[in-house]
């Protein structure tokens, strides 16, 4: 196209050149004096200084002559630069984030002149594509697809924003719309249950400081920014690490209303346990039944680099909130207190206790408040207790931390009831390099080494460089192990409270890692385990095990998703499934010829 506008332009040139240049060579000759063409005449001072008088005609065009020349050169120049802005100046932007970030850089014509990478995700779904002088629907689908095949874009994140950057407003409008119909015409409409957020970018000194101090895009950081303005509780830095899926679930269940984003379908939360369950657990937590509760209410959070539910409701006169981690099932949080016009009554009826002398005293308070949280005094550190009146009623405020957490207690010091109970995780978490530091509610350090090496198949006396500490990943307290065994480096990580083995990664020398399934063991109870994962994936293939070749099979997690990384060959065939290690559901699946 490009080439055919250069060749009609060139075209147009030189007719303009032949309209306005007349055939001058004859008269020329006849004005210095000869006929005899090839011959030159002599140079004389007569000849060069003639009269303005004795010009001639040709001699009085000449100026004339020059000025055309000069317009025509305009008019190539105004030509020249009309199609380079055309063809070549970015006009336009429009950002694609997932977690990974790409941008689209348009001309006038809305033809892609590049695709950039924002992240390294980024860098990985543009792979070795060319979008050079490509339409923009074609791009989208291309880079669209490409997410899909990398996992990025699944059933457990099925979130995309698409952000556009334009001087003229109808412009950006116009490329937003034009943009998400090509993204919702790629989801494929029921085959994928995708959501779609859309904006167009306000540029400002602020945004872009934001954008380039977290290292994201400036669509993501003016998404954030709007969150962040509606709901104080959470700050930029924050929220910056969240990938677009979490944080469409976040304004989602915050009903938050981003007024500047088109959104479309609904975020996914597959990849966590789900409201139904969260529920069940925060009810069994407080032991109370469902048929009691009374203005339920249930948020998703993000806390502390946790994706948490946040359950509150009102029971049998108090009021619960409870926190409930959205991975894995563990209660991060909770609090209970009496409702607002709720009054507890001593033994004797008397409703309005003033000094603790009428009831219990504060060594059966803390009895009280220990046996509740399951703890023993021995483990128990940084406790208090002093008393209050509050509401008319005298009370035991009580606090301690024990096993990672901090506990907050109010207790009624006529009639030993607990008025408010708080639990969450201590500012730091628990270290330590010896097992006399363990929490009583903890196996204990030796016991996850021996987890670690039964689990390995690896003999105390065979390991090597052994190393062992207390930690927290996903709301979860670890003993994290490292040894060294034969040629091969080993890391664990045991859930310090049951033993469960979380995670494992075995390298050797030639940097191969391969990650074992950690149902095997401890976590059979967890996670389906390879012999179940390899079954479903031939099953839905169609294939018999004895046809398969070059089975390999690794568990590995994506998006905080334990998955079991299938592959084989079969039939001319090259199969890849991604199967949930938990429920056995298949996440991804790609077939392709050998």
């Amino acid at each position: 196209m490009a080439e055919r506008e250069k060749q009609k332009i060139e075209q147009s040139i030189s007719q303009a050149f032949s309209k306005i240049t007349p055939d001058a060579f004859d008269a020329l000759l006849s004005d210095l004096g000869t006929n005899q063409k090839g011959v030159l005449p002599e140079m004389t001072d007569s000849v060069n200084t003639v009269n303005k008088a004795q010009k001639t005609p040709l001699a009085r065009m000449i100026p004339k002559i020059a000025a055309a020349a000069a317009a025509v050169l305009l008019l190539i120049g105004g030509f020249a630069t009309g199609s380079y802005i055309t063809n070549h100046k970015v006009i336009s932007t429009a950002t694609l984030d997932v977690n990974p970030s790409v941008e689209i850089e348009l001309n006038r014509k809305d033809t892609v002149l590049d695709v950039k990478a924002l992240n390294e995700d980024g860098k990985t779904i543009i792979g070795n594509m060319d979008f050079k002088d490509q339409s923009l629907e074609m791009t989208v689908n291309a880079l669209i697809g490409s997410m899909f095949r990398g996992g990025y874009l699944s059933d457990i994140a099925n979130s995309i924003l698409i952000s556009v950057d334009s001087g003229d407003a109808a412009r950006a409008e116009a490329l937003q719309k034009q943009i998400s119909d090509a993204v919702l015409a790629e989801f494929g409409g029921e085959k994928f249950s995708g959501a779609v957020l859309s904006q167009t970018i306000a540029k400002g000194d602020e945004l872009q400081a934001l954008a380039d101090q977290y290292g994201i895009s400036l669509g993501k950081a003016q998404l954030i920014r709007q969150i962040t303005t509606q709901n104080s509780f959470y700050t930029f830095a924050e929220l910056a690490p969240l990938t677009v899926n979490e944080l469409n679930l976040l304004s989602e269940s915050g009903g938050l209303t981003l007024e500047s984003v088109n959104a479309s379908g609904t975020a996914s939360d597959k990849a966590y346990i789900g409201e139904d369950k969260a529920k069940e657990l925060a009810f069994a937590a407080v032991s109370v039944k469902q048929a009691d509760v009374t203005s339920y209410r249930c948020e998703m959070e993000h806390e502390k680099d946790v994706m948490t539910y946040e359950i509150q409701f009102d029971c049998a006169g108090k009021e619960y909130e409870i926190n409930v981690n959205a991975l894995t099932g563990e209660i991060v949080k909770l609090d209970e207190e009496a409702s607002e016009h709720y009054r507890p009554q001593s033994d004797g009826g008397n409703t309005t206790d003033t000094t603790p002398t009428d009831g219990i005293d504060q060594t059966e308070a803390k009895k009280i408040a220990f046996d509740h949280a399951g703890v023993s005094e021995s483990n128990v550190t940084n406790y208090q207790c002093k008393t209050d009146v509050q509401n008319g009623v005298a009370v035991y405020e009580i606090e301690f931390t024990a096993g990672g957490f901090e506990y907050d207690y109010d207790i009624g010091a006529g009639n030993g009831k607990i008025l408010h109970v708080d639990k969450e995780w201590a500012d730091t978490a628990p270290t330590g390099g010896s097992s006399t530091s363990d929490s009583s509610a903890y196996i204990g350090e030796a016991k996850a080494k021996e987890i670690a090496l039964s689990h390995a198949g690896v003999s105390a006396a065979d390991a090597r460089n052994m190393e062992c500490k207390l930690d927290r990943e996903n709301g979860v307290v670890v003993y994290e192990i490292r040894f060294e065994a034969g040629n091969c480096e080993y890391e664990y990580d045991i859930a310090a409270e049951n033993g469960t083995v979380i995670k494992f990664d075995r390298e050797d020398d030639d940097d191969a890692k391969g990650e074992t399934n950690a149902g095997g063991n401890t976590a059979g109870n967890t996670y389906i385990g390879q012999a179940k994962a390899k079954e479903i994936a031939l099953a839905h293939a169609g294939v018999d095990a004895a046809s398969a070749t070059e089975m390999e099979c690794e568990l590995e997690k994506e998006h905080g998703v334990a998955l079991y990384e299938i592959s084989f060959k079969a039939g001319g065939y090259e199969y890849e499934y991604d199967v949930n290690a938990l429920t056995g559901d298949i996440q991804k699946y790609d077939r392709e010829r050998d």
